[in-house]
């Protein structure tokens, strides 16, 4: 029975499961989606926090996929590209994700072209939010496809 309540042999083994990071400015947002990953994605450690400049203590970590937040911003915004950069350097063999507020063609290509894996739109449902990342922690690539209108044009 001790070996399954001694708090040195659950901080080894937690060092030892994949993990999954959240970085969420919006506390009540990051909780939510902490809590549904949580049970969705069982078999992973899923840390959150608000900033990328909290990554320091995860060095040694085996971080899987980073879901960054960038909210209403463009991805061009110097601050989103200093993050992603951030990203890359920190945690060179994770995968990274972008939650973001806009739903627009041309931020999703932009994403995906600065090696993001996965595009996930607040438009979307949670169940699909799961399910592409399941794919991009599989070494898949999730992002919706445009929505094409009727005259044939994106929208």
């Amino acid at each position: 029975m001790d070996a399954l309540t001694n708090p040195a042999e659950i901080a080894r083994e937690s060092h030892k499961s994949p993990v999954l990071v959240i970085i969420e400015q919006h506390a009540l947002a990051r909780t939510c989606i902490l809590n549904i990953l949580k049970r969705e994605l069982a078999g992973l450690e899923i840390v959150e926090m608000a900033t990328t400049s909290d990554l320091d203590w995860l060095s040694d970590r085996d971080i899987r996929l980073i879901a960054l937040s960038i909210g209403d911003q463009q991805i061009t915004d110097p601050s989103i590209e200093d993050s992603l950069a951030l990203l890359a350097k920190s945690c060179p063999k994770a995968a990274v994700a972008l939650l973001s507020n806009r739903d627009d063609e041309p931020t999703a290509t932009a994403a995906m072209q600065r090696g993001v894996r996965g595009f996930f739109p607040i438009t979307i449902p949670v169940e699909v939010v799961i399910a592409g990342l399941r794919l991009v922690l599989a070494g898949g690539v999730y992002r919706p496809l445009p929505i094409v209108g009727q005259n044939g044009a994106s929208s």
